[in-house]
């Protein structure tokens, strides 16, 4: 059961001087994003919440995020910065902040994003008020600055879908999330030779050892919209990918390949939606077609990215299965529609 933690606006911590809350870290993994970088570094730098650490992990970058990071570390003095060098994958960067970090708290948010003030006071909050361990949090989607095409305006209205995922499929997108120190302590990582679908596999495993997980709606986060079909399907074929690395690692998966299951090319379902879709019931009928052609196209070039996997044999450095008694469930690729980044 998911618990719903509601902080009212007065009713967030009051930031001390000293500081008395609970400890919190922040892990954001970045590869080759140096403008995206910058914007979040510095909209987490401007929280007032006091003890808070920022932990900035990169895999091999392009010479400007090094850069761009390099200047920020001097600029802001709760900034670190590691570098992962041995899997290079969103999953091994979290795992080398979680290593680093020396908090009670561990947040996760990704590069290009930005929090909304009041987000870690909040957090905090909830964990000194609940036994919560594995917290989701929404996100909005971040539209103001574009011309919106129809992709933009389907990304905007799926995507992060956080709440739904975590009641219905038992994660939360690793960018709007937080942890409590103790279930790290216990040994849980990320699986560090995912490239997609490590934060499906690390919220089955927190559910599957019986941690608390939760949700609050009051603490919000931002990610940039997705305006073009390109940005779309390559979104969904790097599900599909990250899908078949899951199906070969671990235990406890589908019973047949996902490619000859009918899920795998039949559109997306109108049902998912209305509980996935941001205002579904308010879209008109056109617009509603929209987002389910969309998600249906989605859907499709994931099938695609999995085929290709399995062409190229893409099952990334490690292919044995991984020892853990819970893997993907029989919905996940579900988990991965309309909505996991």
């Amino acid at each position: 059961m998911v618990e719903t933690h509601r902080v009212a606006d007065d009713e967030r911590r009051a930031v001390e001087p000293t500081g008395d809350g609970p400890a919190l870290a922040v892990v954001v993994p970045v590869y080759d994003d140096p403008d995206g970088v910058r914007r979040t570094v510095q909209s987490l730098a401007a929280s007032e919440y006091d003890p808070l650490a920022v932990h900035v992990v990169y895999t091999p970058a392009d010479g400007e995020t090094a850069g761009v990071l390099d200047d920020l570390n001097q600029e802001i003095p709760s900034l670190s910065v590691h570098r992962e060098r041995d899997h290079e994958t969103p999953g091994a960067a979290r795992n080398v902040g979680i290593d680093r970090a020396d908090a009670d708290v561990v947040c996760f948010v990704d590069a290009d994003m930005t929090v909304e003030d009041g987000y870690f006071s909040t957090i905090a909050r909830v964990f000194d008020d609940s036994s919560v361990e594995y917290l989701g949090l929404p996100v909005e989607m971040r539209d103001d600055d574009l011309d919106l095409t129809a992709a933009g305006f389907y990304d905007a209205r799926v995507r992060f879908a956080n709440r739904a995922f975590l009641e219905e499929r038992g994660f939360c997108p690793t960018c709007s999330l937080a942890v409590r120190e103790t279930v790290f302590a216990d040994g849980l990582r990320f699986d560090p030779t995912l490239t997609a679908g490590e934060d499906v596999i690390f919220g089955h495993q927190v559910a599957a050892e019986g941690y608390e997980m939760g949700f609050c709606p009051d603490a919000t986060a931002t990610h940039p919209v997705r305006n073009s079909v390109r940005a779309v399907a390559e979104k969904g074929a790097k599900s599909g990918r990250g899908f078949r690395q899951m199906e070969l690692r671990y235990e406890g998966g589908p019973d047949r390949p996902y490619a000859l299951t009918a899920s795998a090319w039949t559109p997306e379902s109108p049902s998912w939606l209305a509980r996935a879709c941001r205002n579904w019931s308010g879209l008109s009928l056109p617009r509603k077609t929209v987002v389910w052609g969309f998600a249906s196209f989605e859907h499709l070039c994931r099938t695609a990215g999995y085929l290709r996997a399995v062409a190229a044999a893409d099952a990334g450095p490690d292919s044995r299965p991984a020892e853990t008694e819970r893997g993907p469930n029989r919905n996940s690729p579900e988990g991965e529609r309309s909505g996991n980044d």
